[in-house]
């Protein structure tokens, strides 16, 4: 049994992996014949082109890139099988096809894991650098990331730590904007201390300012030993969601939270978060979903009507995940469950389909 195993693991991960490059491959082929006019308004150089194509493309749909790949990897997996009459082999050897093709729902399970990883290494990164290129005004200015982060209307704070007692902030960072979301004002001090809702006093205060209509133009900027000054208190506009995206996972957390301390919705940072939490289960889920679908085409000897079911359930989900998250992002208690939820009922699908499954 353990060589069937073997067998059957060596072969879904050369097809997981055949299926990765590919879908890559062809997400990077559409993106770029679908962008191709502005595609080269924003680069310099053909290498440039090939860099913004990659950074849209990984920042768009890395999450939906390993789900698939499990997919098709297992159905190719256990299909093959079928067409080549192994299933039936297996039955003979009192071997159950789906005991046979149990592996592959535990290498999903890894692949799951990895999922959880290359998301925060490579998606969340290319999503940052997406939403940075499409909002150029901050100049040379690079966000250096603190402890401690807060989120009020137009301005974002970023902080080393904040001393519990007096409230003062250390290393701060502050990063104001404009109703239409581009940088206007950026302060970085060695410490902060809050006056009044809305002004502050920072010492060691490096302040620049940014002409929006003016990107090309160097800021203008001072340093003053102390500033006191006063910050907008407008609550709008808030983080898009391909800002959000480009946030990894603590920093959506503190968000979140800082959302809540204030009474604020923060609907879209938690299905975000949610959708980005629930995504590694996608990856078993379309693996389960894969093994029944395919061994449901061993009396039509034909794996095409099952690769049709398959690609038309994928799709489904992602239209029911994107079009779920305009409704639930009206609601805190819906933008939670709604990933998850959406998620369920195709695991529930996948569960009531290997029932079925004739092994």
């Amino acid at each position: 049994m353990f060589t069937v195993w073997r067998h059957y693991a060596a072969r879904f991960l050369r097809a997981f992996a055949a299926a990765l490059a590919i879908l890559a491959l062809l997400l990077i082929a559409v993106d770029a014949m679908l962008h191709l006019s502005s595609l080269f308004d924003d680069a310099s150089s053909p290498a440039e082109a090939l860099r913004l194509l990659v950074q849209r493309t990984f920042g768009t749909y890395a999450e939906f890139l390993i789900p698939a790949a499990s997919f098709v990897g297992a159905f190719w997996c256990a299909g093959s099988a079928t067409l080549h009459h192994e299933t039936l082999a297996l039955k003979a050897s009192a071997i159950s096809p789906l005991a046979a093709f149990s592996p592959l729902l535990a290498l999903a399970g890894a692949l799951a894991a990895l999922h959880f990883v290359a998301i925060e290494a490579v998606g969340v990164k290319a999503a940052a650098l997406l939403s940075a290129a499409r909002n150029p005004s901050a100049g040379d200015v690079r966000v250096r990331g603190g402890d401690v982060w807060y989120h009020a209307g137009r301005v974002v704070y970023s902080a080393s730590g904040v001393d519990p007692h007096s409230g003062v902030l250390s290393t701060v960072h502050v990063y104001e904007r404009d109703q239409a979301g581009q940088l206007v004002r950026t302060i970085q001090a060695a410490r902060a201390e809050r006056l009044a809702p809305q002004r502050w006093a920072f010492d060691d205060a490096l302040v620049r300012e940014f002409d929006p209509a003016r990107v090309a133009e160097a800021p203008h900027e001072w340093r003053e030993p102390r500033a006191v000054l006063e910050l907008p208190s407008d609550r709008s506009p808030r983080l898009r969601r391909e800002e959000l995206a480009g946030l990894p996972r603590p920093a959506l957390r503190a968000y979140i939270a800082a959302h809540r301390a204030t009474g604020a919705d923060a609907s879209d940072a938690r299905i975000v978060l949610h959708n980005r939490l629930s995504g590694p289960f996608a990856v078993l889920a379309f693996a389960g979903l894969a093994i029944p679908l395919a061994l449901r085409s061993e009396e039509r000897r034909s794996l095409a009507r099952a690769a049709l079911q398959g690609a038309a359930l994928f799709v489904a989900f992602l239209l029911a995940r994107d079009m779920g998250s305009s409704f639930a992002a009206r609601s805190p208690a819906l933008s939670i469950a709604f990933p998850w939820l959406t998620l369920s009922a195709f695991g529930a699908l996948g569960v009531a389909l290997l029932a079925r499954a004739r092994t």
